[in-house]
């Protein structure tokens, strides 16, 4: 054995090995020394992560989603500024594209060939936006959800879809318990059009944190009442209570009016009819027993805040009816293909929009006039073309009840239903964490939409 131990092959093997350890041990100590000491433990971890979304990008999928509430910490990678979502999107959509085309893979789905044209009318006006680097990046984070999107409907299995449905219920309520230990004491002023404290989670924004929750609220929904267990029942309802509780304090008035569109659309599903009925009776009958519930501050400040919402013009000056008005000018004097993604701010100041401390709008307030502001009329009518055809999936998604998915195909369209009501006053798609779960779940319901149809599901 010692002897075999001692042949010239396997010294130097062991020698070589001696050295690569040494080598490596030195350049951590150095790399720890001279940067920080998490610098090569995070490099390793982000190889073993790569590796482990090219193998199977559907992990990418649930990372991205997952991830959101990370958005708190503001981690910022690379020279492009790009957060923990933004890089787990873009690894995801990387291993996507290296993936074998399965035998049998249906064709690109309409809604997603609507959003390519999309993502060229936007790739034409880098040759006339102000600034480019914004459009750049924002071509660059769509195009990877685009992949991802068009990945999920062609490859995933409707347990993958399930899943997704999961995640994305658990990143809710994640977010919505950053969003409620980080609020302080809210008060409202100037007849509920000012809210000082309102929520923002994960966000830097409380409405883009209402839209994500918006997203979320019936998947939290989906997830509790189809589990079989009555303690993962239970577990999942937390989940309901946080993202509920989180979107409460961001006092959206556009996204609490979009939770109630998606939960209208819930209500086509006889077991949430069921719970809700029986949630209204204990709801009436605890109020009966504390009144009190109904003067509390919680309550005072939604209900100050829906009592503005035909308020358009508020105490600004330049409120939304202002930016309706204006915005038009801006299409007419870039038709084709507009001023440029994100490029709203620079042209908002120059029309005569602007915040009461003098700043720019980031958006017109509408998605229908934000894109054709920066994407022209060609990008708004990939926009139509785009609702129209996911609405056609979300349709034949709903009108098959006897599903075994149905409850995560209900809960999808419910989500880009309350979504889409929150895009006529406001602009969902400036989050791109935002964007990246409503185009994993757009991909997750075309997927459903094709398993019933007839494509097979893997």
């Amino acid at each position: 054995m010692i002897a075999r131990l001692l042949e010239p092959r396997l010294l130097l093997f062991g020698a070589l090995t001696g050295t690569a350890i040494t080598v490596l041990a030195a350049g951590h100590a150095l790399l720890s020394y001279l940067v920080s000491p998490l610098l090569v433990p995070a490099a390793i971890s982000a190889v073993t992560i790569a590796a482990i979304v090219i193998r199977a990008p559907i992990v990418g999928v649930y990372g991205t989603i997952l991830s959101v509430p990370l958005e708190i910490f503001d981690l910022r990678l690379g020279s492009f500024g790009l957060t923990v979502t933004e890089s787990l999107a873009l690894l995801t959509a990387g291993a996507t594209l290296l993936r074998r085309p399965a035998h049998g893979t249906p064709r690109v789905d309409s809604a997603h060939i609507a959003f390519g044209l999309g993502l060229l009318t936007m790739a034409a006006g880098l040759t006339i936006a102000v600034d480019a680097f914004t459009t750049a990046k924002i071509l660059v984070m769509w195009t990877a959800f685009l992949a991802i999107s068009v990945f999920i409907s062609r490859h995933a299995r409707t347990v993958e879809v399930e899943r997704i449905v999961v995640c994305t219920a658990i990143a809710a309520a994640a977010v919505g318990a950053i969003a409620i230990s980080t609020t302080g004491s809210q008060q409202a002023a100037l007849g509920g059009a000012v809210v000082t404290n309102r929520a923002e989670g994960s966000f830097s924004d409380p409405n883009q944190l209402a839209f994500f929750l918006v997203l979320g609220l019936p998947c939290c929904i989906a997830a509790t009442l189809r589990e079989p267990s009555a303690r993962r029942s239970t577990l999942f309802a937390m989940t309901i209570a946080l993202a509920s509780a989180g979107l409460i304090l961001t006092l959206s008035r556009s996204a609490m009016i979009g939770a109630l569109v998606s939960l209208a659309v819930m209500a086509l599903w006889r077991r949430f009819r069921r719970a809700a009925v029986a949630g209204v009776v204990i709801l009436l009958a605890y109020l009966a027993i504390n009144p009190q519930v109904l003067s509390g501050s919680q309550v005072s400040l939604v209900a100050t805040r829906f009592a503005t919402v035909t308020q358009l013009q508020d105490t600004y000056g330049n409120a939304r009816l202002s930016i309706y008005s204006a915005t038009p000018s801006i299409i007419a004097d870039h038709p084709l293909v507009g001023i440029g993604a994100g490029n709203f701010p620079r042209y908002s100041i120059p029309y005569g929009l602007s915040q009461g401390g003098g700043g720019a709008f980031a958006h017109a307030h509408n998605v229908f006039l934000t894109v054709a502001a920066e994407l022209g009329l060609l990008g708004l009518v990939a926009l139509i073309f785009f609702i129209w055809a996911v609405s056609r999936h979300a349709l034949t998604v709903l009108l098959n009840r006897s599903s075994h998915y149905y409850s995560s195909g209900i809960a999808l369209t419910a989500a880009l239903a309350g979504l889409l009501l929150t895009a006529i006053p406001d602009y969902p798609p400036g989050s791109n964490p935002v964007m990246a779960v409503l185009m994993i779940q757009i991909g997750a319901l075309i997927r459903l939409a094709r398993s019933q149809s007839g494509d097979s599901v893997r």
